[in-house]
């Protein structure tokens, strides 16, 4: 596959079947007849899934890498690129976390999209009311009183995983609604196993 493909591809949502294991974490799987490296695939070998490019041009020699988002595919799903999808996930009850928020590293230990910088984390206010939108980067986190419009700014940036996590299925409901009203193919991503 040339340079200027695989960068195009960057950050694309793509659906493969899982072939074969590689290692412990790492499964093989393929697009338009290329190898693909699937980070925390194993657990799906013979199975079609979702899977978010990470490859570009400087890493091509390693081949494709991706990561695995989710084996529930939507209805009539075809390829989307960086800006046509966002992410979504569900933080259940029994995932761990430090403090009243998820860092980084604990959203990808249950899920890992690949290349998180960032994201945003909704929760209701204590009187369930509304949402509170809390931005969660590398280092930190912030309350925001931001727009959906608004987060899906923040967090378009260099093809970088755009990523909203939810601790309630109402809350998950309605950014889904939200997500979908703007254009974009929301992405309910699965736990890893």
């Amino acid at each position: 596959m040339d340079k200027n493909k695989i960068n195009d591809l960057l950050g694309s949502l793509v659906k493969t079947r899982i072939l074969a294991r590689c290692s412990k974490y790492c499964a093989l799987g393929r697009y338009n007849g290329e190898k693909l490296l699937v980070t925390n695939g194993t657990n799906y070998i013979g199975t079609e899934c979702l899977v978010r490019f990470d490859s570009d041009a400087r890493s091509l020699e390693k081949g494709l890498i991706g990561n695995f988002i989710t084996s529930v595919i939507p209805p009539d799903f075809h390829d989307v690129s960086y800006r046509q999808y966002l992410l979504l996930a569900n933080w259940e009850e029994r995932m761990k976390k430090n403090g009243r928020y998820p860092t980084i590293v604990e959203i990808n230990r249950y899920f890992d999209p690949g290349n998180l910088v960032q994201a945003y984390y909704l929760s209701l206010k204590p009187d369930g009311d509304r949402s509170v939108r809390t931005h969660i980067f590398s280092n930190g986190y912030h309350s925001s009183k931001v727009s959906t419009k608004k987060m899906l700014d923040i967090l378009t940036i260099r093809r970088r995983t755009r990523l909203i996590i939810a601790e309630t299925d109402y809350v998950m409901n309605s950014i889904h609604n939200n997500i979908s009203e703007m254009g974009l193919v929301p992405i309910l991503m699965e736990p890893l196993r």
